[in-house]
């Protein structure tokens, strides 16, 4: 080869390798390609304070709204279990009508004249005969109603510990303790039959526990102090009531712990983030919507048993498709402002209906059947690499 053929074959290398450089240093800005998806979706409103409900979604908050705190399912007996500030509510499903109301809390009483018991209350839905556990801060002890007759009587058993989540592998509930910061297990009687130290200590938080039934684990958020900082992990507890495996939580307080059957995975939220934990506790960040959105809150993740798709709950309520492909946002009256938000959510496979507790709705519960399918592709002018 000549000298010219040679000089010419490094300058078309040379070529090359500048445009693959500027192509790779532009992918940011070039349109991806997606799945276009069509979300179609009917909506009504549950306000739990006056037993009403209607079509449609509300149109805007009061100016001193009762704040909604935890939603649950009660499949024993079909229920949608709810609280906000004052009250715990028992939702009919097959009618979406409250049919038992109880307060436990004060209302608008100013903190300094609250009672030392006052705090957020739990509830939990048992699974095995759907009796519906509860704090009464005003009367300062547990409370149960029965699922099947609707009467409320005290329950003693439970007043350093309250259950949170069922392992049908070995009959056990646990929760956090109320004393000691550690995990309480108890029987099926919920009588406490032994306690789990765990690293640091246990959030006390509503949805800070979760089982997976692939491993048969207990997975809790726990969290610990050093030198005036917190850090804050997942730790993994066996059949046998031993911590197996802690694991260092990649999302800066993590407040919502759950299991999604349709991915069999775990799932980690906080105010910008949602981590995935497989059954062998691989982690990764699944989507980080600081990325895109300013302004973000990010609380939980709700989906059906075999869908393919997930609600996420926060300042606005995001369907995601297939864990990558974005359907957009379902209308939300409580978008004002990261603080009144649509926060937790559950799912009825009876009913095939999502129940959206509005905190800034005075107790309103936002009700929807959703249908999600592809229709084809799109462009979209924003990195196709990146993960949302």
């Amino acid at each position: 080869m000549s000298g010219n053929g040679k000089l010419e074959t490094k300058r078309i290398v040379t070529y090359a390798v500048v445009i693959i450089l500027v192509a790779l240093s532009l992918s940011y800005f070039i349109p991806g390609i997606h799945k276009n998806v069509e979300v179609n979706y009917s909506e009504k409103t549950l306000f739990v304070n006056n037993n009403t409900l209607v079509n449609g979604g509300v149109v805007s908050p009061p100016s001193y709204p009762l704040l909604t705190h935890q939603i649950l399912y009660d499949p024993v007996h079909d229920y949608i279990v709810t609280t906000n500030d004052t009250s715990i509510f028992v939702i009919n499903s097959s009618t979406d009508q409250v049919v038992k109301s109880v307060q436990f809390n004060y209302p608008y009483v100013p903190y300094h004249q609250l009672p030392p018991s006052f705090g957020d209350t739990h509830i939990f839905c048992d699974p095995l005969n759907g009796n519906i556990y509860f704090l009464n801060n005003m009367l300062n002890s547990t409370q149960v109603i029965n699922g099947k007759t609707l009467q409320v009587k005290n329950f003693t058993s439970l007043s350093k510990a309250f259950p949170f989540v069922y392992d049908p592998f070995n009959n056990y509930f646990y929760g956090t303790s109320l004393t000691n910061f550690s995990i309480a297990v108890f029987n099926s009687s919920l009588s406490l039959v032994d306690t789990i130290p765990v690293p640091g200590f246990a959030i006390y938080l509503r949805y800070d526990l979760a089982y997976n039934p692939l491993n048969h684990d207990i997975y809790a958020l726990t969290s610990s102090e050093v030198n005036h900082r917190f850090f804050y992990n997942i730790s993994v507890i066996s059949p046998e009531n031993t911590i197996t495996a802690t694991i260092n939580d990649s999302i800066p307080r993590g407040w919502f712990i759950t299991y999604l059957p349709a991915y069999h995975s775990m799932f980690v939220c906080n105010t910008t983030t949602i981590e995935e934990i497989n059954s062998t506790n691989h982690v990764r960040i699944l989507q980080n919507y600081s990325y895109r959105y300013s302004n973000i809150a990010v609380y939980s993740v709700c989906m059906n048993d075999s869908s393919n798709f997930m609600l996420v709950l926060g300042n606005q309520i995001w369907v995601l498709y297939n864990l990558s492909e974005s359907g957009g946002t379902l209308p939300s009256s409580n978008s004002y402002s990261t603080s009144s938000a649509p926060s937790y959510g559950v799912y009825n496979p009876k009913t095939s209906q999502f129940y959206i507790e509005n905190e800034y709705s005075n107790g309103a519960i936002s009700i929807f059947k959703i249908e999600v399918k592809e229709q084809g592709y799109a462009f979209s002018w924003y990195n196709p690499f990146s993960s949302f």
